[in-house]
């Protein structure tokens, strides 16, 4: 493979992790094959150093010593709004993105990213996302964009967008896949000891950690062991006992507190699981057996309901082989 090279925008105030995430995932590459398969380059308006949000200071190269060709991949950082709007209206910075989209082979952003990338049009009619928190701003500044609020990351032809943060390295993981392979893909993503990439298709949020936001504090404890004994049969009752509670108290509370009973909360969680799993190797009936489905036409069926799709087919689809 020709050595590619990963430029990374940087302004002041910029998200260190939307920079250090990536890179370390691109290096992670050289690392594995011994020889140079990426080349990380960090440029700024003018160069020199920049300041992140937590007071690191990055060294950087102006853009104005660039050449960008069609082995570059361009990737933009993040910034909460009181840098990124500085940034947003810099017409130089602006015009340098476009112009380089026209040459580069990638064009990448991380989190509020977008924001950059939006500014110059290049994503009108197109597919993007940003942060969970930023996607309703985005969608109406930019109303010619078509916003998914819910992926990890989305990819448009030569465009690419990631929610933010951590989810700056599932996008280096999938354009490493991409470029190298799904085996040195998931060399890679062990060798950052992640659990697993995560598909762009996921959402921002796992049902768990949604259910543990809107629970009060008294059901945390609960909710950790219900996520953590799906493949067990799980009674109302064992719950209740678990809060010391009696069944009717528990069942009015609980269901007060997560928007819903028992026995549909643990099932949804059982199915969420379910859709995890199916993105993994494994087989139908490990998938089952994990979630504590016992009967393959109601966990067919109870899929299909709530997704839309059997679980075969939603394999199919989904399912990335590492």
């Amino acid at each position: 493979m020709k050595i590619k090279r990963i430029i990374m925008f940087v302004y002041d105030g910029f998200e260190l992790l939307d920079l250090a995430g990536p890179a370390s995932a691109f290096n992670a590459v050289n690392m594995i094959s011994k020889h140079l398969n990426y080349h990380s380059v960090v440029v700024s308006e003018k160069g020199n150093s920049i300041q992140t949000s937590g007071g690191i200071e990055v060294s950087s190269q102006p853009i104005s010593h660039l050449k960008v060709d069609n082995n570059d991949t361009i990737i933009v950082t993040g910034a909460d709004s009181l840098y990124l709007n500085k940034v947003r209206k810099n017409s130089n910075t602006i015009r340098w993105l476009k112009d380089i989209s026209f040459h580069c082979e990638r064009m990448c952003s991380v989190c509020s990213g977008s924001f950059l990338l939006a500014e110059t049009d290049l994503l009108n009619n197109r597919q993007a996302t940003t942060h969970w928190l930023l996607v309703n701003q985005l969608q109406t500044e930019f109303p010619d964009i078509k916003v998914n609020s819910k992926a990890l990351f989305v990819n448009d032809e030569k465009f690419w967008s990631s929610a933010g943060v951590s989810t700056g390295i599932d996008m280096a993981l999938e354009l490493i896949r991409q470029d190298c392979g799904a085996q040195v893909m998931g060399k890679v993503a062990k060798g950052l000891v992640l659990y697993k990439q995560r598909p762009g298709h996921q959402p921002q949020f796992s049902d768990l950690l949604q259910f543990q936001i809107n629970a009060n504090n008294d059901f945390s404890d609960l909710i950790s062991w219900i996520s953590n004994n799906l493949h067990k049969t799980i009674r109302v009752e064992q719950l209740s006992d678990f809060m010391h509670m009696t069944l009717r108290t528990f069942h009015r509370k609980f269901t007060q507190s997560t928007g819903k009973t028992p026995a549909k909360f643990v099932e949804q969680l059982r199915l969420s699981r379910a859709k995890e799993l199916l993105d993994e190797n494994i087989s139908m009936k490990q998938v089952m057996f994990k979630c504590g489905f016992r009967s393959e036409a109601g966990f067919r069926r109870l899929f299909k309901s709530s997704y839309g799709l059997n679980p075969s087919l939603y394999r199919k689809i989904h399912c990335q082989t590492f």
